[in-house]
């Protein structure tokens, strides 16, 4: 056993010596390469394509006389943007074959990148290397992987890297013919062209293997060779365009598919942070039923029937009415929110302001009109609270007309303030904030006396100016405020009114004259009565 031990290490001692003596066997790192290996993506493409990636290697030296014989390669590659699809044959040099070419990809838990890693390994099948058979050719495919992108629309305008990586000493190694020789990194470049070559980074790497593993790889192979070019490449997602289809708010080319309806419907959960594209022009898809205002609760409720191919029902024969209810117990920290309606509820959507409380859960409630709870959503976000309903499906059958207790709140702090508030027909028609005396007991005292209401802002959508108009059913103080899709606070008014109507100019300015941005907002009349919120455009 000893002297095996012995002739082994003596054995090791010649390679070294035979590496030393000879500057062909083991190339320093500024010697002249002998091959360059390195991947070219197609596109730019969009998500949800396949994209096609070849993977060359060619000789550096037009002088080179060296065959290669297999090779081992390690790609680190992005899950969250794209997966392995297909690996197509391997070209091999004329009157050679390649015996089949072996991949597969893993999903470490922690392999350095955070990364999963696709490897290809594949060799020469024996006896085919003669004296016709060339180096592998400047230029060489040796084969294309393609990878399935994921159909995300915030992929529109970004890259995703495909980078060659060291997990270990016998990644991205070629080998020679007679696998006496194993070629090494020399260079490395990353996916912009930067020279990252780095020996003496610990294993796992993207800069090339360690120092250390040219000892490790002599105990596989008589010499090594640093004589190698890696180029890593990046996959290009082309820009979002909008494609002038109706109902296409993703940009794909194609409307009313889930993916549009799902942007919209999130709209409501997360504002129009989800038009991450082209906001304006995503916005103009959204107009679903054609009545000049985008992204509406209507919208979204007629959007489920066109994509379901249903109709959405009979039509109320009057204006329909209804009122949220809100019913607080401080001394639970808890806020109870019912609607009372006079027509079926295909959607409701609520938006509180997070002012120094915190919620603790959201308890929706399901009652026999109700079904199951597969229709309903809750979000929270830093400064606001949001619920959204959308009736129409199985899952979520449609609220019937009359008193429905909706969800259950548990806060800390103070308690939530509603922002926002909006319900539509289950044929998308909005529900008007006045319920009739026998719906809701918000009238005047006095006989013949009008009740409070707040009227639609005129125009709208609006550039720059609009018109607030409101009218008081007593002499009252009131408060009428504007809000972001956010909600936070843009601006406000205030006084002591009433009886009758007024009628406030906004010019789209904060309360510091800054100049706001297009998108919708929402204003709010609030009296010690009651409070109207509707919801309006500015468009530039």
């Amino acid at each position: 056993m000893g002297v095996a031990l012995l002739i082994g290490m003596a054995l090791l001692l010649f390679r070294h010596l035979a590496a030393a003596g000879d500057a062909g066997s083991l190339m320093a790192a500024d010697a002249e390469p002998g091959f360059e290996v390195w991947i070219e993506a197609a596109g730019p493409v969009k998500p949800g394509e396949i994209v096609d990636v070849d993977l060359y290697v060619g000789r550096w030296n037009s002088t080179c006389t060296t065959f290669i014989g297999g090779f081992e390669l390690a790609l680190a590659f992005d899950s969250t943007t794209m997966t392995p699809f297909d690996v197509l044959p391997v070209e091999a040099p004329a009157g050679c074959t390649w015996k089949p070419l072996r991949y597969e990809h893993s999903f470490p838990v922690d392999n350095g990148y955070h990364l999963p890693v696709l490897r290809l390994k594949a060799d020469m099948e024996p006896g085919c290397l003669h004296d016709t058979c060339r180096c592998l050719r400047p230029d060489g495919r040796i084969c294309r992987l393609q990878f399935q992108t994921h159909g995300k629309a915030a992929l529109y305008g970004t890259t995703s890297d495909l980078d060659f990586c060291w997990e270990q000493c016998t990644d991205n190694v070629l080998r020679s013919a007679d696998s006496d020789t194993a070629f090494l990194a020399g260079q490395v470049f990353d996916a912009a062209g930067v020279d990252i070559t780095d020996d003496s980074m610990a294993l796992p790497s993207p800069a090339g293997p360690h120092a250390d593993c040219d000892d490790s790889l002599l105990i596989r192979y008589q010499w090594t060779m640093k004589n190698v070019v890696f180029r890593s490449t990046a996959v290009t997602f082309q820009p979002w365009e909008p494609s002038g289809v109706a109902g296409d708010i993703n940009g794909d080319g194609s409307g009313f598919e889930p993916d549009d309806f799902d942007i919209l419907r999130n709209f409501f959960l997360y504002g129009d942070s989800v038009f991450n594209l082209d906001r304006e022009a995503q916005i103009a898809e959204t107009d679903i039923d054609c009545d000049g205002l985008n992204a509406s609760l209507a919208d979204l409720v007629v959007m489920r029937y066109i994509m379901n191919g249903t109709p959405p029902g009979n039509s109320p024969s009057e204006t329909p009415h209804a009122k949220f209810i809100y019913e607080s117990t401080p001394d639970r920290y808890l806020l109870t929110v019912s609607i009372r309606a006079d027509s079926p509820i295909g959607a409701y959507n609520l938006w509180f302001a997070r002012e120094q409380f915190e919620v603790n859960y959201v308890q929706f409630h399901g009652d026999e009109n109700a079904g199951e709870q597969g229709g309903r959503y809750y979000y929270k976000v830093s400064d606001s609270l949001r619920a959204l309903f959308l009736g129409g499906s199985p899952q979520a059958p449609l609220l019937d007309a009359g008193l429905h207790k909706l969800f259950t709140i548990s806060y800390g702090g103070n308690e939530p303030r509603v922002v926002a508030e909006r319900a539509v027909t289950s044929e998308g028609i909005a529900f008007q904030d006045e319920p009739p005396t026998d719906v809701i007991a918000e009238t005047s005292t006095e006989p013949g006396l009008p009740i409070t209401t707040l009227r639609q802002n005129y125009p709208n959508p609006f550039n720059p100016v609009t018109t607030l108009e409101f009218r008081l059913g007593r002499r009252s103080p009131w408060h009428l405020g504007i809000v972001n899709i956010t909600g936070q606070f843009v601006t406000d008014w205030s006084g002591v009114d009433g009886p009758g109507s007024l009628a406030l100019r906004w010019d789209g300015r904060d309360r510091f004259g800054r100049k706001l941005s297009s998108g919708v907002y929402f204003y709010r009349l609030s009296t010690p009565s009651r409070s109207i919120s509707k919801k309006m455009m500015l468009l530039k």
